[in-house]
Parts: C-alpha cells; sequence; structure tokens
C-alpha cells in the first residue's frame, strides 16, 4: 500500500466519531513522544503534521493549496520563515515591540526575569505573582499565596521549563530554546479577585475580525466567538461553547491596541485581558493558534475564517 492509498483510508477513518480524549492520546502520541520522530523521519514534515492534525481536525489538511484557517496555520509552521515571528513569540522581546507600537501602558508589571531559576527568592517577590517561560506556549506557574509554595517547587518547574524546545516539539520554529527566560510578573486581578477576563483577538491585515473570549481555562475550559460588532459566531473551537458576554466596555480600546500591533502581519493573534484595576494588559502575541490543530463545530466555520487570511508569507 503505497502514501496516497494510506491517506485514501485514513480520510475514510475521520468520519467515524471520536472523543475528544482519543484525539488528545491520538495527538501525544505523534507530536510528543519518542515516536514522532521516527515518524517524521519516514513521512517527511508534511506529511507528518497532517497524520497529527487530522483527527482532531475530522479532515485531512491540504498544506499545498490552504483554505480553512488550520491548514493557514500548517502552512505558516512548515514553509515560512519569518523574522518578525521570533521576536513577537519571545515574551521578552515582544515587550519592546509592544512598547514602541502602542506604549508602556498595556504591559503587565515585571518582579524578575532571569535565565537562572536556581536563583529565583520567594523572599524578593510579592505574596502573589505568575511565573512564565519566555519562549514556551502554556508554561505559566500561577501562585495566589506563596506561603503555599516551597522556593525549591519554582526553581524546579522553571528549569524544566528551560529544556524544553517548542520549535521541535509544536514545529513552530519562531520559540527559540537558545536564550530562553524565566519571567515572574504580577497575578492580574478580575471582578471578584478572580483571573480576569481573556480576550484574543484574531488580527487580519491589520483588521480584527474575530474575537475569542476564554471562560475557566484552568478548569472547564469554555470559549466564545464573536464578530468585531460584538455578534455571536455560532460555533465552538477546540473547546464547548462558553457562555454569551455582554458588549465590553473597553472594546473599541482593545480593537485598537490589537490592530496597531497586528498591523505589519497578515494573520496574528493579539492576547488582551481586561481588569478593573489596571485596565487594558497585554498578554501575548500567537501565531499558530491551537498549533493548527482546533477543531471547528461546525467545520464549515474553520474554512469561513480561513477565508479572511490572505496569506502574504513568500513560500
Amino acid at each position: 500500500m503505497d502514501l496516497n492509498e494510506a491517506v485514501g483510508r485514513i480520510r475514510k477513518v475521520l468520519r467515524i466519531p471520536f472523543s475528544r480524549f482519543v484525539e488528545k492520546v491520538w495527538e501525544r502520541i505523534l507530536a510528543h513522544s519518542p515516536l514522532a520522530a521516527i515518524l517524521e523521519h519516514i513521512l517527511g514534515a508534511v506529511r507528518h503534521e497532517q497524520l497529527t492534525r487530522c483527527v482532531s481536525l475530522r479532515y485531512w489538511p491540504d498544506v499545498t493549496d490552504p483554505k480553512s484557517f488550520n491548514e493557514k496555520i500548517l502552512r505558516r509552521k512548515l514553509f515560512t520563515q519569518n523574522n518578525l515571528f521570533y521576536r513577537v513569540a519571545d515574551k521578552v522581546e515582544v515587550r519592546k515591540y509592544v512598547r514602541e507600537k502602542v506604549g508602556e501602558e498595556v504591559l503587565n508589571e515585571v518582579f524578575v526575569i532571569t535565565d537562572q531559576p536556581d536563583r529565583l527568592r520567594l523572599e524578593t517577590l510579592p505574596n502573589q505573582f505568575v511565573a512564565k517561560s519566555s519562549h514556551g506556549s502554556g508554561q505559566n506557574l500561577i501562585v495566589e499565596d506563596k506561603d503555599t509554595i516551597s522556593e525549591e517547587e519554582i526553581r524546579k518547574t522553571c528549569a524544566n521549563w528551560l529544556t524544553v524546545n517548542p520549535a521541535k516539539e509544536k514545529r513552530e520554529y519562531w520559540y527559540q530554546k537558545e536564550g530562553a527566560q524565566i519571567i515572574v510578573e504580577k497575578l492580574l486581578r478580575g471582578q471578584h479577585q478572580k483571573v480576569p477576563r481573556d480576550y484574543k483577538l484574531f488580527v487580519f491585515d491589520g483588521n480584527v475580525q474575530v474575537i475569542e473570549v476564554d471562560f475557566d481555562r484552568f478548569e472547564k475550559h469554555t470559549r466564545t466567538l464573536y464578530t468585531r460588532e460584538w455578534k455571536l459566531i455560532e460555533c465552538s473551537y477546540k473547546f464547548p461553547r462558553g457562555p454569551e458576554v455582554e458588549y465590553p466596555a473597553r472594546l473599541n480600546e482593545m480593537i485598537r491596541v490589537a490592530e496597531t500591533l497586528g498591523e505589519d502581519f497578515d494573520f496574528v493573534r493579539v492576547d488582551l485581558y481586561d481588569t478593573p484595576n489596571d485596565g487594558i494588559i497585554f498578554g501575548e502575541m500567537t501565531l499558530a493558534p491551537e498549533a493548527g490543530g482546533g477543531k471547528f463545530q461546525p467545520m464549515s466555520y474553520d474554512f469561513e475564517i480561513g477565508q479572511l487570511w490572505r496569506m502574504e508569507e513568500k513560500f
């Protein structure tokens, strides 16, 4: 059986319903296990990425002539080389970029930036803080009371982060392990001392077109999508659809910040927090949401949102 015949059989299998658990296991084996390197060597980068993402997407992605949003993310990962990506993906360097583009006032307060986690000292930090790596995705340690965590635990966690190579594991070349650092920031608070509402603005050619609102990211994660006019988009995106929320009072300000930061990209996602005490605070800039494996239900929205992205990177 040649490779094309195997792909045809996979397409038939994709019609079978899979649980989210199966999807996660499939991706874990294909992308994050020792088997991943072997499969990539046998299949090549393109086929391996297609195979990794097809179960969660529920279709075989086309990266040669991409049409959907996820296909274009995969195309970006596999075939682009943009030096600006390195700058905005690094959580230290992006602060300089944000400062130049929109000013200091949207930046969160930073307590420590270091490449030596063994030098982190709890006594020099406030009671509440967030530690994260400069080069990773999802590498966050939220500390609400430093008396509940040991200095050794923080140091070990941060040291482990610096050993991870997201550029290799996620095939997102802009995340550089070399020069990675640890950042310790202020713990932001929303209403009633909860985590502030997280707005992720999808910027296409300098224009916000889609806004994602995430809820309970560390518990029962849900998300809701809106247009820039705050019209509900009737779909789910990777996680179940969350509750509807009121029109944000600072929406125009968030759109201004996101469009200014994203004006040099054909697509980028700008993440912002809306806080009652600190106003709009910058989170990060994301170049490949869900690594190109974020399932839309109905699937048609994957292609509708993909039409908003006119890819300009040279292949």
